[in-house]
C-alpha cells in the first residue's frame, strides 16, 4: 500500500510538473508571437514607397533615419514618357499640337 500511495504522489509531481511546464510553454510562445507581430510592423513601416505609380527620379531619404508618414522619401520621375488623355473643347483646337510641352499641377489632377 505504501509503495502505491508513493507511486501516486510521483504520478501526482510529475503531472503537476508537466502542467506547469506546458503553461510556461505557451506564455512564451505568445511572448515570440508578439515579437513576431511586432517585428513584421517594423518591417512594413520600413518600406518606402512612391505617392504615385512610375518610376523614381530621386531618392529623398536614407537609412538609419526616421521619417514620418507625410514625408514621401522620393520624387516620381517621368514615366517613359508621362501620358495626358483629355478632351479639348473644339474652339482651343487650334493651340495644341502634337509634343506640346505641358505643365500640370497636382490640384490639377482629378483623385
Amino acid at each position: 500500500m505504501d509503495t502505491a500511495e508513493t507511486r501516486v504522489k510521483v504520478t501526482e509531481a510529475a503531472y503537476q510538473t508537466a502542467m506547469e511546464t506546458v503553461q510556461s510553454l505557451k506564455a512564451s510562445l505568445q511572448e515570440r508571437r508578439a515579437a513576431v507581430e511586432l517585428a513584421q510592423k517594423k518591417l512594413n513601416d520600413a518600406v518606402i514607397k512612391s505617392p504615385v505609380a512610375g518610376s523614381v527620379s530621386e531618392r529623398l531619404v536614407s537609412s538609419r533615419r526616421i521619417h514620418t508618414a507625410e514625408h514621401t522619401g522620393c520624387r516620381p520621375g517621368p514615366d517613359n514618357p508621362l501620358k495626358l488623355k483629355t478632351a479639348v473643347q473644339e474652339r482651343h483646337a487650334s493651340v495644341i499640337h502634337p509634343n506640346q510641352a505641358v505643365s500640370i499641377q497636382r490640384g490639377d489632377l482629378p483623385q
